[in-house]
């Protein structure tokens, strides 16, 4: 299964055929074998190509849609979604496809001069790959996240070792019969929580080298928050943000998934609130390194300035937002698209904002 990256969507921004692009976004529905994901998909390009549908090249287009999906008969099998960048021309024509599992994605298609790319964009930006950690003073299960799916990467345990040997012999009490003294059980105690913080504390920077060799931007940890703290004890300097307390050891892996994405999801919604606090602040102090509004964004974007553009992705911005994407990944800027209570906080400034490089 092909799924998108960075470099991927610098390639999709520069991507300007003669005669246009098609975007496609697919929702299989895996569910449901009847027809009705067909329909919308149908009915989706029939809207996108409007006038142009009796174009010979366009007529082309389509039908390398229809070839992928079997729209006229059985679907092939493939992933949960579909994400498609066609060139409008004949068979040799060039086509970007990628298949994804999760997360959702509304059926929909554009007929544009080039790549519509906002979907495409807010995937990426949500930290597609995400390092999982499911931990118990026993055990510690390491999963990589990606686009709504869980793989298992890790899994390291306990070895008790000598601790188990090490108890004192017991004291005997001839008037109440063989028993351990309460001395030796807590010294047994403490050998053993102090063999579980290294074994926590050990497989913490293991995990770590881990994350760097992947490339991680992200790592979210389940256990409790003691083995947590011994985790990260020596785990660098971008430990692993504590998730919540459930207890997911041996989970299957969809459960694992869904907990993740539940946590990355909000983890994300700070994430926006944040960036945009930070650029509307800045853009309404003196001498701040923030832009408000189209116009001031668009030139700064102009002037390479935009280290981060922020907009909201429910906005209808006329086909203005396709130049300000253009430019922004053309300049190596980062983009994120905001809805909710994130997007409202944009809504007097024309729902766009950057944080300038300068």
């Amino acid at each position: 299964m092909r799924t998108p990256d960075q470099e991927n969507l610098r390639e999709l921004a520069a991507f300007r055929p003669p005669r246009g692009v098609l975007s496609v976004f697919v929702d299989l529905d895996p569910a449901n074998r009847g027809d009705a994901w067909r329909i919308r998909l149908r009915d989706a390009i029939d809207d996108a190509v409007g006038g142009r549908r009796s174009e010979v090249d366009v007529k082309t287009t389509v039908e390398r849609v229809n070839g992928r999906f079997h729209l006229h008969g059985k679907q092939r099998d493939t992933g949960r979604y579909a994400v498609g960048f066609l060139e409008i021309g004949a068979k040799a024509a060039r086509d970007f496809w990628y298949e994804l599992q999760a997360p959702a994605i509304d059926t929909a298609a554009h007929l544009n001069d080039g790549p519509y790319l906002p979907p495409l964009i807010k995937l990426l930006d949500q930290a597609p790959v995400t390092g999982v950690i499911v931990l118990s003073s026993e055990r510690v299960e390491l999963y990589e996240w990606r686009f709504g799916m869980a793989e298992a990467i890790d899994d390291w345990r306990y070895e008790r070792g000598d601790t188990g040997r090490e108890r004192k012999a017991p004291v005997v009490d001839p008037a109440h019969g063989t028993s351990t003294s309460s001395s030796g059980r807590d010294q047994f105690n403490q050998r053993l929580e102090e063999s579980h913080r290294r074994f926590l504390s050990e497989t913490g920077e293991r995990v770590s080298e881990i994350a760097r060799e992947r490339g991680w931007r992200k790592l979210i940890c389940f256990g409790a928050d003691a083995a947590h703290q011994q985790f990260v004890s020596h785990f660098g300097d971008c430990p692993p943000r504590l998730a919540g307390g459930l207890d997911l050891v041996g989970h299957p892996l969809g459960e694992i998934a869904r907990a993740a994405s539940v946590a990355i999801a909000a983890w994300e919604a700070e994430r926006e609130r944040a960036i945009v606090e930070r650029a509307t602040a800045a853009a309404l102090t003196k001498d701040g390194r923030g832009a408000v509004g189209v116009v001031a964004v668009t030139d700064c974007l102009s002037a390479g300035r935009v280290d981060h553009l922020v907009y909201d992705s429910s906005r209808d911005f006329g086909g203005e937002i396709d130049g300000l994407l253009t430019q922004a990944l053309a300049t190596g800027a980062h983009v994120t698209p905001v809805e909710a209570d994130r997007a409202a906080a944009l809504s007097g400034h024309e729902g766009v904002a950057a944080i300038l490089r300068y």
